[in-house]
């Protein structure tokens, strides 16, 4: 794809105001190959960089940084990173400054967070609990009759349902929602001036178009629709034990979707 870029003429709209300059896209004649990237990247994004246990361990991640950056054990913002330039704690601030942190386990006094601290470290198993995905339209008002509605209520306001069914601490469970598109539609674009320059384009007669504004886009209705994924997921209190594990899996889901009318 790379000997089908070219750098054309573009027009943007920055504060009301038409502006010209120059803009790089892909010569019209490699408008599928430019379709074919953005379907391998949604994919691999889906499937790849979004995939359920890898999720799952993001999130408790984040929630330990964000207790450290909390109690001021790690920095937490660019200015402070900024006042070590030059210094000899610059020195230390590399891939293992972070990783440290965490496996220094007296920075853990409270329960809850040393729980998710010793999943992390010593790589527990995790469970998902419930994945439900559901493809939308951007401007689409959720339905609350669907599964995935009626999940993400259930999490949002009773999680202690789902504990009381897996039979462990509610500190030991947690879901998370992630979206995710094949391109951003027109409107979107429009809305911020870095979309209008990032948005994928086509190169025709010495000038740049956006890729979705062209009648021979196989996949722009595509970009007006969004993956959405709601998982539940839980450390798993039998790591050793596959059936027990296996069983309480299984008894826990069937006796919540009971719960929550699942279709």
């Amino acid at each position: 794809m790379i000997r089908l870029i070219n750098i054309g003429e573009a027009e943007f709209n920055v504060g009301g105001i038409s502006e010209k300059v120059n803009a790089m896209g892909v010569n019209i004649k490699g408008i599928h190959t430019l379709e074919h990237y953005l379907m391998a990247r949604y994919f691999s994004y889906s499937q790849v960089t979004m995939h359920r246990t890898t999720s799952a361990f993001e999130s408790l991640a984040k929630t330990i940084i964000w207790f450290l950056a909390e109690n001021g054990r790690i920095y937490t913002d660019y200015d402070s990173i900024k006042k070590i330039v030059g210094k000899k704690e610059f020195l230390a601030f590399d891939d293992s400054y972070l990783w440290n942190r965490i496996g220094n386990k007296s920075l853990f006094i409270d329960s809850t967070y040393a729980t998710y601290r010793d999943a992390l470290i010593e790589r527990k198993r995790i469970k998902i609990l419930y994945e439900i995905k559901e493809i939308r339209n951007k401007q689409y008002c959720p339905d609350p009759r669907t599964n995935y509605s009626k999940l993400k209520s259930a999490v949002e306001t009773n999680l202690k349902l789902f504990a009381s069914k897996l039979g462990i601490p509610i500190e030991r469970i947690g879901y998370l929602e992630q979206k995710m598109s094949v391109d951003k539609s027109l409107d979107e674009i429009f809305k911020d001036e870095i979309d209008q320059k990032e948005a994928p384009r086509v190169f025709i007669n010495n000038r740049t178009s956006l890729l979705v504004d062209q009648q021979a886009c196989l996949i722009k209705e595509m970009f007006d629709k969004e993956l959405h994924i709601l998982r539940v997921f839980y450390i798993d209190p039998w790591p050793y034990d596959r059936d027990k594990s296996n069983e309480l899996h299984k008894s826990a889901k069937e006796s919540i979707g009971c719960e929550l009318n699942f279709n």
